[in-house]
């Protein structure tokens, strides 16, 4: 499983409900990384996506305390919506390449019970902080896009920078949006 995250200096992701900064390339980034595969969010950044639309083209796996905290709109937005796998054999469309599906779970067991049954490389962790920092020991891999946006933070990813379990292994060429600096970096897990 990995994470994919942009974070600036201080490792903040968000502000105000909404992300610190909005970098077209980046936006790209996560849209060709992530397409097709499956997507591990929260219910605030399932509701913060435009029209609160799980992704398209992906299978949207959905952590809520409650099932029925779910929107409408999210469940109206899919190809196939399910709250546990046993429909799953029979649902056609879980099956179906390019299909928009979301599977809405309560506990972090029954997340992790489901997201077995994908390749672990097609699996990524996209917020929100909680999410992220749960799930963090499940992963092996951060796609990190470090940028240097000065909008004070009020959420924060784990600075991988501080922990000895992780090491960057891979650092991108420094670019630039509007006055925005920023570069993809991998991070992995060298030791659990």
């Amino acid at each position: 499983m990995k994470e994919i995250v942009n974070v600036n200096e201080k490792w903040g992701i968000g502000a105000k409900g909404d992300l610190l900064c909005t970098i077209p390339a980046d936006m790209k980034f996560f849209r060709e990384t992530t397409k097709g595969k499956v997507v591990i969010m929260g219910l605030n950044t399932l509701k913060s996506l435009p029209g609160m639309k799980p992704l398209k083209g992906r299978y949207n796996v959905i952590l809520a305390e409650k099932l029925e905290m779910i929107p409408e709109e999210s469940i109206n937005a899919c190809d196939c919506y399910l709250n546990d796998l046993s429909g799953a054999a029979d649902a056609e469309l879980f099956h179906t390449p390019g299909a928009t599906v979301m599977i809405a779970v309560t506990d972090l067991f029954e997340l992790v019970d489901i997201v077995t049954i994908f390749p672990q490389d097609d699996v990524y962790v996209c917020g929100g902080a909680s999410v992220y920092k749960q799930l963090l020991p499940y992963c092996d891999t951060c796609l990190v896009t470090k940028n240097d946006c000065k909008t004070e933070p009020e959420v924060f990813f784990p600075n991988l920078d501080e922990d000895p379990a992780w090491e960057m292994t891979e650092e991108g060429e420094e670019q630039e949006y509007e006055g925005i600096h920023f570069r993809y970096t991998t991070y992995r897990r060298i030791f659990t």
